[in-house]
């Protein structure tokens, strides 16, 4: 996916952007209007716009954009007052007040049951919160979690776990325990896990149903 990223501070934002490049997005970077023109916005897929702070001028800049631009917008914002978010509520734009959260979102489509329809990690706090039920996670349960989850739908064997994390100094059996821990923790029903399955030839992989 070809995404837009416009930012106004370039030291905050490198992280975010770098992680974006990695996911294997196609990041155009620009820092000002003027630029904006020379973007061919129907080719996005998705625009990021990094702004530490939003004014009333921000929020006719982005109603202008929503009109030629019908896909996603986040605005990832920290300070921005409560009418002017529902300014962008309007508009159909999604304010962001935690940038490193954002990256370790997933969303499905909302339903009832056991489906999930809100999947996110949370880095700053080590923890997951899954539709609304938060759960926190030790250090060894968030980082097996977190390898897994970036790699979404891929298998995973247990070599490529025990050499990434621990450069190799723990057995399998201290993963396949770990496991467990973050399927009881997470699962709705562990015996049968939907998330975290056991694939043939000694390896996991993650998805979100």
């Amino acid at each position: 996916m070809i995404v837009l990223f416009w930012t106004r501070s370039w030291h905050n934002s490198f992280y975010f952007k770098n992680e974006l490049i990695l996911r294997g997005y196609r990041v155009i970077s620009i820092t000002d209007e003027d630029t904006l023109s020379e973007i061919n916005l129907s080719s996005l897929g998705r625009i990021y716009l990094y702004w530490p702070e939003v004014s009333q001028r921000d929020t006719e800049l982005c109603t202008a954009i929503r009109k030629i631009f019908r896909a996603e917008i986040l605005l990832i914002s920290r300070q921005c007052e409560a009418a002017i978010a529902r300014l962008l509520a309007d508009q159909n734009i999604q304010l962001v007040t935690d940038p490193v959260e954002q990256l370790f979102v997933r969303e499905g489509s909302q339903c009832s049951g056991t489906k999930i329809y809100s999947f996110i990690l949370r880095p700053l706090t080590r923890s997951v919160r899954i539709n609304n039920r938060e759960i926190d996670l030790s250090p060894r349960e968030f980082r097996v979690l977190q390898f897994l989850y970036e790699r979404m739908n891929t298998v995973i064997g247990r070599e490529e776990f025990i050499d990434s994390l621990w450069d190799g100094v723990v057995s399998d059996s201290n993963l396949y325990t770990t496991i467990q821990k973050i399927r009881g923790k997470i699962e709705e029903n562990p015996l049968k896990p939907k998330i975290i399955q056991t694939k043939k030839g000694g390896g996991y992989i993650m998805s979100v149903p």
